[in-house]
């Protein structure tokens, strides 16, 4: 599969237009953003989000001299840039500030996206929080339409988080 196209039943399609806020545009963008997120925090269970960096000579020295490298530690971890900070922290403002007055369909959202990004299946994360599986999936289409609504009313203009991975 190329880049900037999704896999959807059998076929290739496009990635979505970004001449206007689509369902697919937000939905992709909750996603990716979350993926940036999730991947920010080193592989090894830490809370930290610093730039290998800004450690300590010394630490690197340490870890060199025990055999672990630091290169291989790190590797997983994705350092941000600050346009790309922007726009994750946007994205994660939409479930607020959209979604504010609907609790149902956020929480469900919220759940969708986890499921999006852990591979897990979001139907076995329905039936854990005790939610049908029918109404969980029209709670999400009815939170990325609001959001995408929200975001054409408040004139924002359209971006693929593509472009910031």
């Amino acid at each position: 599969m190329s880049s900037g196209q999704h896999f959807f039943g059998g076929v290739e399609k496009p990635a979505p237009s970004l001449d206007y806020w689509s369902y697919d545009l937000v939905a992709e963008n909750l996603i990716k953003a979350f993926k940036m997120l999730d991947r920010i925090t080193p592989g090894d269970g830490g809370s930290s989000a610093w730039p290998p960096i800004l450690r300590e000579y010394g630490d690197i020295v340490d870890e060199l001299a025990g055999g672990e490298t630091f290169k291989s530690r790190n590797q997983s971890r994705l350092i941000l840039t600050a346009d790309q900070v922007s726009r994750v922290d946007e994205v994660m403002d939409w479930q607020r500030r959209y979604l504010r007055d609907q609790p149902g369909p956020s929480r469900v959202l919220a759940i969708w996206v986890r499921c999006k990004i852990s591979k897990s299946k979001f139907q076995d994360a329905c039936r854990a929080s005790r939610i049908n599986r029918h109404t969980a999936y029209r709670a999400r289409d009815r939170a990325v339409t609001l959001i995408c609504s929200g975001l054409i009313a408040d004139d924002r203009k359209p971006f693929s988080m593509d472009r910031y991975a």
